[in-house]
């Protein structure tokens, strides 16, 4: 995040929409189970026929964030999801 920052003030102007997500691919049942676990819940998940634009996993493309901003994921998925939680709660005063 800070990269892409100082990227923005010598950019030339315009926009410019950048991956900043992993890039290892994550399947979407394991990453509803990552949310779960980070959560300390138990979802109940109705299982349903995939739909038209479904996809049951999913990767970000980071060749141009790695080009132009250096970007390189550092943050297993796992670890970032529990993080993430774990700094919304703090945030927000939730537990849930």
């Amino acid at each position: 995040m800070l990269a892409a920052l100082r990227w923005t003030e010598q950019a030339p102007v315009g926009l410019e929409h950048f991956n900043l997500g992993g890039n290892r691919v994550v399947p979407t049942g394991a990453m509803v189970d990552e949310i779960a676990t980070a959560l300390g819940i138990t979802p109940k998940i109705e299982w349903a026929p995939m739909q038209p634009g479904d996809v049951q996993r999913t990767a970000a493309d980071l060749t141009k964030s790695g080009a132009l901003l250096g970007y390189a994921p550092r943050t297993p998925f796992p670890e970032g999801i529990r993080r993430f939680v774990a700094w919304f709660r703090e945030a927000y005063g939730r537990s849930d």
